[in-house]
């Protein structure tokens, strides 16, 4: 089914919801975005959406040996990083969340430099014809010994910043230390379960079933394998202006069907450079990931650090390859804002501008890569570092403009390197 015809369809069904909403409703509201509930509460759905339209420009590094000095500069240019849709509601103590994204975003799709596995391959980053809608979240929840029951397709509870909304992350990608390096698992389809302790614990535990093919569950077409995990969140204090938030987190993830998977990054931004999978499991075998994460809220000021360490199954019981991926990053509201903080998830949220003409925030982040299994004597990179310097401009609640600069260094075991330069700005409209 082409997207057109996903349109038509979603807009007849919008129809008859609103039809259908009218006849059973005593309020609709509009505030904050579309809401419709029905008189006795039973009933409620909500529509959202977001929109980030991105542009690159990656700098050349004419000295490289591998890497960004080899491409003729085709990556720099705009795409839509995300254009999604949201769907949510209640019904009789159940709740859901459906979120379909459209923008057909290729990412690591591109040309390959380097040759081998051991190469660079670099992301499109671009909208692309014939790659279909992906599903993101697509799960139902209720409420079970006062803790919230997950069944569907969701985020393994594992890394704040691996579970914190897109709509909410302070820079324009996610760190080394989520799926976008040390995971290969965004998304699972299982069971979770989360629950809040003593108003300062959250604790959350799934099981999920890993993707057969693809990075989206929902368009596997085997079974990629099952895995279970769960995180811990201690944050004693979580007043406006003042947080302290500690966790961890622990997954088991086990491939099935002649599947593998691996960890690997994306560089310099989105269309820099991509290492492609440094490390690897062999088929039918099991990975295990730990992670602590620390954060905090001290006025305008917001920092953050995670250390996440992968270990890759291979042949034998005792014999793995490890990999290993950190990040720190602080922020400034130079305006005054505030992070707030829900402790029902363990994440932090972005804050609404205290001034008419909106809210500024200085950011800055270190992340760094180490692959532990890289070969002795051979062109694997061995390590990636990435520093990023940024501003975003909130100008309301609902439309913000982000500036990344990039500088990022990637190190082969044969001591060449890749030192590409990105300038990233986004456009993002969320409601």
């Amino acid at each position: 089914m082409n997207i057109s015809k996903i349109f038509k369809l979603s807009a007849v069904a919008l129809a008859a919801i609103s039809v259908s909403g009218a006849a059973l409703a005593d309020t609709a509201e509009t505030k904050g975005g579309l809401k419709i509930k029905t008189d006795d509460g039973r009933f409620e759905m909500s529509i959202g959406g977001r929109i980030q339209y991105d542009y690159y420009n990656v700098n050349q590094d004419d000295e490289a040996v591998f890497g960004s000095g080899v491409t003729t500069g085709s990556q720099n240019g705009s795409f839509f990083r995300r254009a999604r849709l949201s769907f949510a509601g209640k019904l009789y103590g159940w709740e859901y969340l459906f979120v379909p994204d459209f923008s057909q975003n290729t990412g690591g799709i591109g040309a390959t430099a380097g040759g081998g596995t051991t190469g660079l391959t670099f992301g499109t980053g671009a909208t692309g014809p014939g790659v279909g809608v992906n599903f993101q979240e697509l799960y139902v929840t209720t409420k079970v010994w006062d803790g919230t029951l997950f069944i569907g397709q969701f985020k393994p509870f594992r890394g704040m910043e691996e579970l914190t909304s897109s709509n909410e992350i302070t820079f324009l990608e996610r760190p080394f230390t989520t799926a976008s390096g040390l995971y290969n698992t965004q998304f699972g389809m299982g069971v979770g379960y989360q629950k809040v302790f003593m108003d300062m614990f959250n604790v959350a535990v799934n099981t999920y079933t890993l993707p057969g093919t693809g990075q989206n569950a929902a368009s596997g077409t085997t079974n990629g394998g099952y895995a279970v995990g769960g995180r811990i969140v201690f944050s004693p204090i979580h007043d406006e202006g003042l947080v302290a938030h500690l966790g961890t987190s622990y997954s088991y993830e086990r491939t099935q069907n002649n599947l593998t998977q691996g960890a690997g990054v994306r560089y310099a931004g989105r269309r820099g450079g991509n290492t492609g999978t440094l490390v690897t499991n062999v088929a039918n075998s099991g990975n295990q990931y730990f992670a602590v994460e620390a954060a905090g809220v001290l006025g305008p000021v917001y920092f953050q650090s995670e250390i996440g360490k992968g270990q890759f199954g291979q042949a034998g019981i005792t014999t793995n390859l490890g990999a290993t991926a950190l990040h720190a990053a602080a922020s400034w509201f130079v305006t005054g804002e505030t992070k707030p903080y829900d402790l029902k998830k363990g994440v932090f949220k972005s804050p609404k501008p205290i001034n008419s003409w909106g809210a500024v925030e200085l950011t800055t982040r270190f992340e760094y890569f180490d692959d532990e299994g890289a070969v002795t004597g051979s062109t694997e990179i061995q390590d990636v570092t990435n520093f990023i310097a940024g501003v975003n401009y909130y100008v309301n609640p609902n439309v913000r403009f982000m500036v990344n600069y990039n500088w990022a260094n990637a190190t082969s075991v044969a001591d060449t390197h890749d030192k590409p330069e990105s300038i990233a700005i986004r456009t993002h409209v969320y409601w």
